[in-house]
């Protein structure tokens, strides 16, 4: 009975185990289980997620990130609570998306926000707080401070959505975009990591900055 395919898989085995074995590899430590509830207007982890975005961007671009938007649906699992491993962040973020900057005039982000205050969650958003009643933005601020129609922000996005990814366009809407090669799986692993050298555990929260009200 031993002959057949069984010896071929248990070979199969033995060859991915240096793989498996880096996969499960110990990277940070996460305060708390964090869901990604794409029904919601912001969450825990979304926030936690694109705020690392936002900082990596004011690094990466060497100028403050004013705001910073990535997707809900770039997020594929929770983190766990406790270990996070190499897997936890590779399955998290497993698309070949990428950091990428925008330069958006006030009038711009402010189509922005009216197009996301069409969807039923918004999208995950730092820098900024806005409040949407009846699918129209109320408020708009970015910094504490209302949109400036005339000025030109710094954004942190991702290149999924420069060009119609979710229905977002943000490069058309831009003065100037520049891509980088840094995917995203890679930044969260900087940050997982950079917090654990620090002794400090992953850990987001909510802070109201999207309030999405039906009338």
């Amino acid at each position: 009975w031993t002959s057949g395919p069984v010896p071929e898989v248990a070979a199969m085995l033995l060859d991915a185990q240096p793989g498996m074995a880096r996969l499960k590899q110990v990277v940070g430590h996460s305060a708390k289980m964090m869901m990604n509830v794409r029904t919601e207007p912001e969450t825990p982890l979304s926030n936690l997620v694109v705020d690392a975005f936002r900082e990596r961007g004011t690094k990466e671009f060497k100028k403050p990130m004013d705001f910073a938007i990535t997707n809900f649906g770039g997020i594929r699992i929770p983190m766990p609570e406790g270990a996070i491993t190499l897997e936890d962040v590779e399955s998290m973020f497993p698309f070949k998306n990428y950091l990428a900057f925008a330069r958006v005039k006030g009038e711009n982000l402010l189509k922005l926000f009216d197009q996301l205050a069409l969807t039923k969650s918004f999208q995950a958003i730092s820098g900024a707080k806005v409040t949407v009643r009846g699918q129209k933005v109320t408020e708009a601020l970015v910094g504490g401070k209302p949109v400036d129609p005339a000025r030109v922000y710094n954004v942190t996005t991702i290149d999924f959505l420069l060009d119609g990814g979710d229905g977002i366009s943000i490069g058309a809407l831009a003065e100037e975009v520049k891509l980088t090669h840094l995917l995203l799986k890679d930044v969260m692993l900087d940050y997982i990591k950079a917090k654990e050298a620090a002794g400090e555990m992953v850990d987001g929260n909510l802070d109201g900055r999207v309030t999405m009200l039906e009338e």
